[in-house]
């Protein structure tokens, strides 16, 4: 993932990190500083993100640059984005609601809280519409808020005609935070947690449908029950929620 695929803010104070240290005295300004890397993440986290490039087989051209000790690595490369313009441009304004979970991106402290950039698609009608953190709420997440960095929140309320989302960071509220229906797929992203319906069941494992859209199996080794013990705990017509792993 390139460093500029991180946030659109990240990649604005890094361009602006640059054209000050190419300037006679330049001094930092805190304004324009971006925060480095170690200080937006750390291994295990998790986020929603989107393929942008994958390169399939070590004869392409970039791998020529390259020896021919590292092709192999280089032909199973794929290139990620975090941008939430990117990641999420399918989502439509309708499913938008109250317990919804978003990635967005820090852009700027306020006086009284963040301002989130939700990089939401004009072509569903959400040209403009923002996030928004509070000072309060943001204490919550346990660490301050940076600009450029990448949050996953919950939508607490909806303001200002639809142009404001109230967003929580609370850990506890993005855990429980699950999709039951949605108006289209694209609202559908990776992370989301889904309640799923079971359609069959059977010694190999459940048929389940989710949100309407999709029909998928839920394998017998990841129920954590026997065969024999399938049919009493799961039911035709009854929704599951995530199981324990």
């Amino acid at each position: 993932m390139p460093i500029t695929e991180v946030s659109n803010t990240l990649t604005r104070l890094l361009s602006l990190e640059t054209s000050s240290s190419t300037g006679s005295n330049a001094e930092s300004d805190d304004e324009t500083e971006a925060p480095d890397l170690t200080e937006l993440f750390e291994p295990g986290q998790y986020y929603t993100a989107k393929v942008l490039k994958t390169y399939p087989t070590a004869s392409q051209s970039f791998a020529s640059q390259y020896p021919p000790s590292e092709t192999n690595k280089l032909a199973a490369r794929v290139e990620m984005t975090l941008v939430p313009e990117k990641v999420n441009s399918e989502i439509v304004k309708a499913d938008l609601t109250g317990g919804y979970m978003i990635t967005g991106e820090v852009v700027s402290e306020e006086d009284k809280g963040w301002r989130v950039g939700l990089g939401l698609s004009k072509d569903h009608g959400l040209e403009g519409v923002d996030g928004w953190v509070t000072t309060s709420e943001a204490k919550k997440s346990g660490s301050d808020l940076l600009p450029g960095q990448i949050i996953r929140a919950v939508i607490s309320a909806v303001t200002a005609g639809g142009r404001v989302m109230q967003l929580s960071v609370n850990q506890d509220l993005i855990a429980e935070s699950q999709i039951s229906e949605v108006s289209t797929v694209g609202s559908l992203l990776p992370g989301h947690q889904v309640s799923a319906l079971i359609t069959s069941v059977d010694g190999a494992g459940l048929n389940v449908q989710v949100c309407g859209f999709y029909e998928g199996t839920l394998d017998l080794a990841h129920l954590q029950i026997t065969e024999d013990d399938i049919e009493d705990q799961f039911k035709v017509g009854k929704k599951v929620r995530r199981l324990p792993i």
